[in-house]
């Protein structure tokens, strides 16, 4: 029996089996990206809990890092238009206070600073507990 064939509209055609294999590649590639989204919203939700991040403004400042100087400075120009628009600097106490300043050190010194200071806390976080025979527990 002869295979389908399907005439595109370069009009080249394509075999049912050549379709077949490009669908099955493409599910796959639909899995991957299923999966690394679900990675990365785990990422953020763990930098959210452990760091106190803000979540939505973590993403939008990842997506300006990633713009070129010209769409960044059009984005934030807009952006403080808008501002201005919805009146968004009369809440007054919007900046009242001031977030933790970063410490100045280089980036591949801050997971390693930030990784040293919670085995500290979490070290002085732990408390010894003893049982009702009054023996310490290690």
């Amino acid at each position: 029996m002869a295979t389908r064939m399907r005439e595109d509209s370069a009009g080249t055609i394509t075999s049912k089996e050549v379709l077949q294999t490009l669908f099955s590649r493409a599910d796959s590639h639909k899995a991957e990206m299923d999966n690394a989204r679900g990675d990365f919203g785990a990422f953020i939700k763990d930098a959210e809990a452990t760091h106190g991040i803000h979540r939505k403004a973590f993403k939008l400042a990842l997506s300006c890092r990633r713009m070129e100087a010209e769409q960044l400075t059009a984005f934030l120009r807009a952006f403080d238009l808008y501002r201005d628009v919805l009146n968004f600097d009369a809440q007054l106490d919007m900046f009242a206070t001031k977030p933790a300043e970063l410490p100045d050190q280089p980036a591949e010194d801050a997971g390693a600073a930030q990784a040293a200071a919670n085995a500290e806390a979490i070290q002085s976080g732990i408390k010894r507990t003893t049982r009702k025979s009054e023996k310490t527990l290690n």
